[in-house]
């Protein structure tokens, strides 16, 4: 038996209306280490995909003057599903680090608090380890012809034809002296039991994510067949490669977004491709196998999921995709139990409903972030009928 219940709560927008603000994805640390500043980026447009050319201003809100926006940067490397992965740098008080397009090739730029440059890196990054000193950079340029709306345009891909490039892949990067190793190519993935249709299609990587104490990284390999996922781990230097799901497999599930609960527990959206496989939210156990399937009757839709940073907790929020009858996403809480989950907003999603396939790559997904503290989150909207970034204050429902 399951317990629905509602406590909806009031959002404040903290961006102006001068704009399209969003921050974008759902793993990235949104708030200032003292919770006092918000990552935020502003476009001048929100119906239609970038083109090279157009610039996105990266910024920051004051939550204690009045949400006061202060300008950072531009940029021109971005999407809108992840923005030019902007984010505080973890282990340090006032930095922050993001995508750029210079000289046409993808790096990054570490600023502080003023927007004064501290270090620009020769690759863009995808995920950041949790000490703030390496990350793991993806092909934006593939990524951008494969998967529009996650990669970046303004860069043709190379290898535009090549099924899996051995040029193309993932490299981990030292965040300190711009030096970088390649982990794993394409063409090292593909080459793994790889069933005849992955080595006709292209192939490409996405979602990657550090655990909690930078051990090991998750990420999701990808090929158009149609779109079928791979997802592995891997230690952080590429080493200990265990695959966690399999598409290509007759019983195996295909892996979407997930979140690491603990260093070695992963929760996972993993949609079923025959009746015998049950799609859901899984508990799966790195390098065992092991996977639980949480309340699928419930929990019967991917959402962008992830635990309060504290830990411990055995709740975890996440959202949804638009309903077909009414066009709303839900914000929720839930529990491992799959027993109790507690529905907290509810938003109209615009035009953004990903009905229509030439604004799908534009869509505005809720991606919950928490702040430090784990009392607030923010969410990316648009019932107001633009871009916003909205505060809900979670602390008075947030379960143990």
């Amino acid at each position: 038996m399951s317990n629905t219940a509602e406590h909806l709560l009031e959002s404040r927008r903290i961006t102006a209306d001068d704009g399209h603000y969003f921050f974008a994805y759902y793993d990235k640390l949104q708030f200032s280490p003292d919770d006092r500043y918000a990552l935020a980026q502003r476009a001048t447009f929100d119906d239609r995909p970038p083109r090279p050319d157009d610039i996105l201003e990266v910024g920051m809100i004051d939550l204690q003057d009045g949400d006061r926006w202060i300008p950072l940067g531009t940029t021109t490397a971005w999407c809108w599903q992840q923005g030019c992965m902007l984010q505080w740098l973890p282990g340090h008080e006032d930095l922050i680090i993001y995508n750029t397009r210079e000289d046409g090739h993808y790096g990054s730029v570490i600023v502080d608090r003023r927007g004064a440059v501290q270090t620009r890196l020769p690759r863009a990054v995808y995920a950041v380890s949790p000490d703030g000193r390496e990350a793991i950079s993806n092909d934006f340029a593939r990524t951008g012809h494969t998967r529009p709306g996650y990669g970046y345009v303004g860069i043709p891909d190379p290898n535009r034809e090549i099924p899996a490039p051995e040029d193309s892949g993932l490299w981990r990067m030292d965040l300190e002296t711009g030096e970088s190793k390649m982990l794993f190519s394409l063409a090292d993935i593909a080459a793994q039991d790889a069933p005849p249709a992955m080595r006709k299609e292209l192939n490409w990587f996405n979602h990657i994510l550090y655990n909690q104490d930078g051990s090991r990284i998750i990420f999701l390999h990808r090929w158009q067949a149609p779109r079928l996922t791979r997802m592995y781990t891997c230690a952080s230097d590429g080493s200990d490669l265990h695959r966690v799901s399999d598409a290509s497999d007759p019983m195996g599930w295909q892996a979407s977004h997930f979140w690491w609960r603990d260093p070695l527990t992963i929760m996972v959206w993993g949609g079923a491709l025959n009746e015998q496989v049950t799609p859901g939210y899984r508990l799966v156990t790195d390098r065992t196998g092991e996977a639980v399937v949480i309340n699928p009757e419930l929990l019967d839709e991917d959402g962008h999921m992830s635990y309060p940073p504290q830990g411990g907790s055995t709740w975890f929020i996440s959202d949804t995709y638009p309903d077909r009858e009414t066009n709303l996403r839900q914000l929720f809480f839930c529990n491992e139990a799959g027993d109790r989950q507690i529905i907290i907003a509810r938003y109209d999603a615009g035009i953004f409903n990903c009905a229509d396939p030439a604004l799908v790559e534009c869509r505005c997904d809720f991606h919950p972030r928490w702040n430090r503290a784990g009392t607030q989150v923010t969410i990316d909207s648009v019932h107001e009928g633009y871009r916003g970034v909205y505060l809900l204050d979670v602390g008075g429902v947030t379960p143990g």
